[in-house]
Formats: structure tokens, sequence, C-alpha cells
């Protein structure tokens, strides 16, 4: 698995809102298992599934926060139940965007409730980098991107550039 599988901005079906796992079965745990490959292969974060084209509410974290525990979580119908009002700018990265990091305004702190793998309810607290990697992951459940609140100049620039560095893979 490598980066290669994942869609890029200008994929049409990065825009796509994820609809809700139903059932936790053996194909949402195979999805989970090649989720979890790509980011370890691109020595990334986190992934949402529809980054590989796949609606499903479903977003993998591999990650150490600020405190320098690690968490490794397969999130199925992951949500924001309680968030801090202070907000924080960071500069994030972006499988779907590569190359470009952009800035975003997050949440300090975030409480999300999910799905486990085995079914059961589950909740996390997040704060710092953990709580951005939850939030940026869960914006793609819902087809928002980094570039979303960046003016048509700026995200046609983006695009012009993703698109010279397909070519180049491509010979």
């Amino acid at each position: 698995m490598t980066a290669d599988n994942v869609l890029w901005l200008d994929d049409h079906r990065i825009k796509a809102v994820s609809r809700v796992v139903d059932v936790v079965d053996g194909e949402t745990k195979l999805l989970v298992e090649r989720m979890f490959a790509i980011i370890e292969a691109t020595n990334d974060s986190g992934l949402a599934a529809i980054q590989l084209g796949v609606a499903q509410r479903i977003i993998v974290i591999d990650m150490d926060d600020d405190d320098k525990k690690h968490h490794r979580l397969a999130l199925i119908n992951p949500r924001i139940v309680a968030q801090s009002v202070e907000k924080m700018t960071h500069l994030e990265l972006c499988s779907s965007i590569p190359g470009h990091p952009l800035p975003a305004e997050r949440a300090q702190w975030v409480r999300v409730a999910f799905i486990d793998l085995d079914g059961n309810p589950q909740e996390i607290e997040a704060k710092g980098r953990f709580s951005v990697c939850l939030q940026h992951e869960m914006d793609h459940l819902d087809g928002r991107l980094l570039t979303d609140t960046l003016s048509d100049l700026k995200r046609s620039r983006i695009r012009a550039q993703l698109a010279k560095q397909r070519r180049k893979r491509a010979q």
C-alpha cells in the first residue's frame, strides 16, 4: 500500500459525505487493516476511508500525542460530543493534498464518541496535535478539505501544482 492509493483534491469522490457504518463486520476490519497499512507505508498520522474512495464513516489514527502517549485507533462513526471554546491555528498536512501544508483553526480539545472494531461504543478525549488529527480526519467524512477555506485563486494554484505532480509520477 502506498500514497498512490489515496485520492487527491482533484478527484470528485474526495468531497462525498460518508455514510454511517451499520455493522462492524469482516469487510470493515479488512478496510481498517488496509488503512493502517497505508499510513504506515506513508509515515502518516491518520486517514479517512473516503480518502480511499470508500464513503464510510471510518478513520484511523496512529500517532503520539503531545504527552508522547501513542494512539493507534480505528474509529467507526466518530462524532465530536464536546469541544473547547478555545481554538488554535495549526499548519496541517493532508495525504489528499500532498506537499501543501495549510493552516486550519481547530478546537484545542475534543471528546469524540465512536464505535471500536468490536462494535463497542467508546469515547476518547484529545488535546493538541492529537485533537487536530482527529478533527482533520473527521472533516473528511463530511466532504470538507483544508482547501475549502482558501480563495478560488489559491485553490486553483494548488490544483495546478497537483496536476503537475501527477504528470511527473506518471512518467
